[in-house]
């Protein structure tokens, strides 16, 4: 078995793309705020398990499913929060029967959150918040807003260089930052930060203005754009949310059942990690693939019996025997 590892920090759908999943493979992923669960679903694998422990988010990525499900297009879009919307509480009356009761119980006691749109319910996306914060303060509104329009990379590039790069960005933005993705290198998450903001025009990078300003322009990612959300909702059942710990739900799995691992940047959110491993290496069929994102491996992962690992720059490398 070969694990490999993505090595954007911040994009959904690299994992998709690392882990190069088939039409007939079944996916095990820990769900946080479903985005990457969806990005994975856009390749149609047979079966998508999402767990996560903190019901709250099991929840949220449950409501997501039910609006893909659901809705049309763009009464999806107002449910998640990418078009604004005053009626999310009657869009989410048409969607709760799809919902386990647990799921429905959690909504309806916090309807504030749900007006918010879901978008910005993650507790990644919760975190990012504080970032988005010091931005505009340090750099900006009206700045970001400027640079987000730009079209070259070059123009960014300058930009950056010469209405960004003060001493507060320099001092603090990877700080800042590192602590809302919960990495463990603030200097290496400011480089690639900065490499995102000049890698491709910026009016063209969904993820660039949710990281920078917490909302999508024309350009989405894969799985809010329509040309995707029509393919999604005839797949949507393939995805199986599961409340529990990750080595508890693969517990529950066949051997050699799964042919590749989403890990997100969850990984040291891992409470076990020895026992999460073992579960790996006993559920994964043969050429399975393991997709982290993380600046390195965190504390203790070195203890799984027959893995060995080496780190990459910006990537978490895994193999076993």
């Amino acid at each position: 078995m070969t694990l490999a590892a993505a090595q954007d920090g911040f994009d959904a759908e690299a994992e998709g793309h690392a882990l190069e999943v088939g039409s007939n493979q079944t996916v095990f992923a820990l769900a946080g705020a479903g985005d990457h669960v969806l990005a994975l679903l856009g390749a149609a694998p047979k079966l998508v398990i999402a767990a996560d422990p903190r019901p709250e988010q099991a929840h949220l990525v449950e409501l997501k499913l039910a609006g893909l499900k659901a809705l049309a297009h763009g009464e999806y879009l107002e449910l998640v929060g990418a078009k604004e919307s005053r009626r999310r509480r009657g869009l989410y009356q048409r969607v709760r029967w799809l919902l386990s009761a647990e799921a429905d119980a959690h909504w309806m006691a916090n309807l504030a959150p749900l007006d918010r749109g879901l978008l910005s319910q993650g507790a990644r996306e919760r975190a990012l918040a504080g970032f988005r914060r010091f931005v505009s303060l340090v750099v900006g509104a009206g700045r970001v807003d400027a640079f987000l329009a730009l079209a070259e990379p070059e123009a960014q590039a300058e930009s950056l260089r010469r209405e960004w790069n003060g001493f507060l960005w320099r001092k603090f933005a990877g700080r800042v930052l590192a602590g809302a993705l919960r990495r463990a290198d603030p200097a290496a998450c400011l480089r690639r930060l900065e490499t995102v903001m000049t890698a491709t025009p910026a009016r063209d990078n969904p993820l660039l203005a949710w990281l920078l300003a917490g909302r999508y322009g024309k350009a989405r990612p894969f799985h809010l754009r329509e040309d995707a959300f029509d393919a999604l909702k005839v797949i949507a059942n393939r995805v199986i949310v599961v409340c529990d710990r990750p080595e508890r739900a693969l517990a529950a799995m066949p051997d050699r059942s799964v042919d590749a691992f989403a890990i997100g940047d969850a990984f040291g959110a891992i409470e076990n990690l020895d026992a999460f491993m073992r579960e790996v290496a006993r559920t994964g069929a043969a050429g399975a693939r393991l997709a982290v994102r993380a600046d390195g491996p965190p504390e203790g992962a070195v203890r799984a019996d027959g893995i060995d690992r080496t780190v990459a720059p910006g990537a978490f490398w895994v193999r076993a025997a």
